[in-house]
């Protein structure tokens, strides 16, 4: 089963976002973890317009917006079956989408929190990465939750952005 042809119960196709990260699962990996942090338009409407940006998140079922510790953070929802919704610390898995591995997805977790008040949720170790617009880094990987993870390439590893 490819990407394209997972669907949700009654026929609801994953969204555009999740479609875009498992199709990368399936690209050929290479050892550079280099990655850049592009999120241009975000920051921008972020610091112009956050009345806007808040407004979209807080009415969108693709976010879930919470505050922690006084700060404010959104945390991106995923379609599992026909229905949005939200795990604990909005880490996602094959296991979410694919819980018997039938559909050939390999094993990734995921995540991406924004922080809204110029805070990162998590304030990392020395196994995180963390950027922000326009930065350039390699990401450190790791296995994880026992999840086998592949080179950045193939979609593995983690990244932590820090604050609009």
């Amino acid at each position: 089963m490819t990407v394209s042809q997972m669907r949700g119960e009654g026929g609801s196709s994953i969204d555009l976002f999740q479609k875009t990260l498992l199709s990368a699962l399936f690209l050929p990996g290479s050892e550079d973890t280099t990655i850049t942090a592009s999120v241009t338009s975000l920051a921008s409407l972020s610091r112009n317009h956050p009345e806007i940006l808040n407004r979209y998140l807080a009415s969108s079922p693709a976010w879930r917006v919470f505050e922690e510790r006084e700060n404010i953070f959104s945390t991106r929802r995923w379609v599992v079956g026909s229905e949005w919704e939200w795990s604990l610390h909005g880490y996602y898995t094959r296991f979410n989408l694919d819980p018997f591995g039938k559909s050939g997805l390999p094993d990734f977790q995921s995540r991406l929190t924004i922080g809204l008040s110029g805070k990162s949720w998590w304030k990392g170790d020395k196994e995180t990465t963390q950027l922000t617009d326009g930065q350039t880094s390699a990401v450190t990987t790791s296995q994880g939750n026992g999840v086998n993870q592949k080179p950045l390439g193939d979609f593995g590893g983690a990244c932590q952005s820090r604050g609009l």
